[in-house]
């Protein structure tokens, strides 16, 4: 067996993190200014983000972060000799697509969104800053997002092909896949054939968890084979006969 490949290891522990950080800065910081974030009035909205642009921006680094998480981990297939190389080429090309539109839409909404959105406080018109959001979210979360799942889908591809896969993945992946590649779409449709703003940022929630544990399953199978040694040490230390034997009082 070849030499463990310590990046990818480690480009999937990042990505873990990232998410889940990015997850946290989406409940504290970017909520209150989504759409279907909670706030069905697009004055409160808009004034949040208009008051607090430093809470939008650090919300929205988190969602960088993951970008950068997930090219990392889509030059860590392709460097990895034992991930079949067509299906991490594919991978990482749909992960490189997926930044284009996102990062844009990200990068307009720190920026020229928060001056429109303080525009429209100033003015009492909304209508230029709701024109703005009308195509960037789905440039962000629909066509971005897309994308992203597709790039999904290749992660699952590359880890199953290459023998290193579970039965308990195919079930996660089949349903965390799914539930992006249902709602992210769908904010593409026409505005009266979409789905209510409420049900795709919870469907979303849902699936970025799900994801999350995805993450931690597919770490797992890797570690069992580039570490078995390690990864059978702290399935020990973590076993529950050996909690029960540390917590028996001593006689």
């Amino acid at each position: 067996m070849k030499p463990a490949r310590p990046w990818l290891e480690l480009a999937l522990l990042f990505t873990f993190v990232a998410h889940g950080l990015a997850m946290l800065g989406m409940l504290a910081c970017l909520l209150p200014g989504m759409p279907g974030g909670g706030e069905l009035d697009d004055a409160t909205r808009i004034a949040y983000i208009a008051e607090h642009p430093g809470l939008w921006r650090l919300g929205w680094f988190g969602w960088q972060l993951t970008a950068l998480s997930d090219l990392l981990l889509g030059l860590a297939l392709v460097l990895t000799p034992w991930i079949p190389r067509r299906a991490a080429l594919v991978t990482l090309l749909l992960t490189l697509l997926a930044l284009v539109p996102d990062q844009y839409g990200q990068a307009l909404w720190i920026t020229s969104g928060v001056e429109l959105a303080q525009h429209a406080m100033r003015d009492g018109r909304t209508s230029a800053y709701l024109e703005f959001e009308g195509w960037v979210f789905p440039s962000v979360a629909g066509w971005g997002a897309t994308l992203y799942t597709l790039g999904a889908v290749g992660w699952s591809w590359c880890f199953a092909a290459a023998r290193t896969w579970s039965r308990p993945l195919t079930l996660l992946s089949v349903v965390t896949w799914g539930i992006f590649g249902i709602v992210s779409p769908g904010l593409l449709l026409p505005p009266q054939l979409r789905l209510p703003a409420a049900v795709v940022a919870a469907a979303n929630a849902i699936g970025f968890v799900l994801m999350e544990l995805w993450f931690l399953a597919v770490l797992e199978r890797v570690l069992s084979r580039t570490r078995p040694d390690a990864l059978k040490r702290w399935h020990a230390c973590l076993s529950p006969a050996r909690w029960r034997r540390m917590s028996r009082p001593s006689l």
